[in-house]
């Protein structure tokens, strides 16, 4: 068995390197291992990593039965979601050279919470935290994490810019309440939309309403007559 590594950025590239880099005999195929996955995120765009290997037809149902042996092997020793979370997310900020560190994750039913710590951090946070939604959005998107909610905090950051919401929420309303003319909002992610609405909810003459469409969705905070249902 013959083995080759290429790098690429998405399948299509892979495809197209393979076609370039291997050369196969009517009686031979190839199978792919993905030793890296490619990152395409944010600041991050990183190749992933492939070994190529060669081999003959009538060996690949060999090895095929050979790697269904290895994978119930694997289920049988699943990783707690800690874990691996550890493993990804240290993997992920390595590769971003940042000087960012795992503080502690607390797993509460399914529900994964990541503190992080280090110099860097505010480049994972992000202007008014959009970074930060953003990297929480990537690695919930990983089938690791199937079935669980991941969290991402540092020095309590969420729960600070929640309160710096609500007071921009209720200075707002103040406005809507003395103008009775709407006021339409800075965009913001569902979680901070969700906190906005929570408050303006307080206020019996106050509605909000959301417009656009991911990522730059924006609430209004509407005046409603005492009339209005």
């Amino acid at each position: 068995m013959n083995k080759i590594i290429l790098q690429a950025k998405n399948k299509k590239e892979l495809e197209d390197l393979i076609k370039v880099n291997i050369s196969l005999q009517d009686d031979e195929t190839y199978v792919i291992k993905e030793i890296k996955k490619p990152i395409d995120f944010l600041f991050l765009k990183i190749k992933g990593k492939y070994e190529i290997t060669i081999l003959k037809k009538d060996e690949l149902d060999r090895i095929e039965k050979i790697d269904e042996e290895i994978e119930e092997e694997v289920k049988e020793e699943e990783l707690p979601v800690s874990e691996k979370l550890t493993s990804i997310f240290t993997k992920f900020v390595k590769n971003a050279e940042l000087d960012v560190q795992i503080e502690s994750i607390r797993v509460e039913k399914n529900v994964v919470v990541l503190n992080i710590t280090g110099k860097d951090v505010r480049y994972l946070i992000g202007e008014k935290g959009i970074a930060l939604n953003a990297t929480e959005c990537l690695l919930n998107s990983i089938k690791e994490f199937r079935g669980y909610r991941i969290q991402i905090d540092s020095n309590n950051y969420k729960e600070k810019r929640e309160e710096t919401l609500r007071n921009i929420a209720r200075k707002k309303a103040e406005k809507v309440l003395k103008t009775k003319s709407n006021c339409k909002l800075s965009p913001m992610s569902a979680r901070e939309r969700k906190i906005i609405h929570e408050e303006i909810s307080n206020y019996e003459n106050l509605k909000t309403e959301s417009y656009g469409e991911e990522p730059k969705r924006f609430l209004v905070i509407k005046y409603r007559e005492e009339k209005e249902d």
